[in-house]
């Protein structure tokens, strides 16, 4: 009996392992594009784990950065700026987002003088 039982309860751990991993298999992949344009000195973004990661970055070269695969429910966030009170300059960052294949699509976009911040959430579609 005592056999039956343990030799049961294996069966039913493997079936809810399985059913776990299918449901992570069939959930939709997204990639995240974070772009900033202008004259900054740091670029501040959430990787796939939504840890912030700071870059110093005095240029202005365009910056451009993909992560992924990441999921539905994923908040991405950038923000670019300069710590001198005396920039004029426009400066701006935009969120673009990609789910499986397919191409990039622009979610968010903000522009400013010191510091822009562009947050986007990505919502489950069918």
């Amino acid at each position: 009996m005592q056999n039956r039982t343990i030799a049961l309860l294996i069966l039913l751990s493997a079936f809810f392992v399985g059913c776990k991993q299918q449901d992570y298999v069939n959930e939709t992949e997204y990639y995240v594009k974070y772009a900033a344009e202008g004259y900054r000195e740091y670029v501040i973004f959430t990787n796939e784990a939504e840890e912030a990661i700071t870059f110093s970055h005095n240029s202005s070269e365009p910056f451009e950065r993909v992560i992924g695969p990441v999921r539905a429910g994923f908040k991405a966030y950038i923000q670019v700026g300069i710590d001198s009170n005396n920039n004029t300059k426009t400066q701006s960052a935009r969120i673009e987002v990609r789910k499986g294949d397919s191409p990039f699509v622009l979610k968010a976009e903000n522009s400013g003088v010191r510091r822009v911040i562009t947050r986007y959430t990505i919502e489950k579609t069918n």
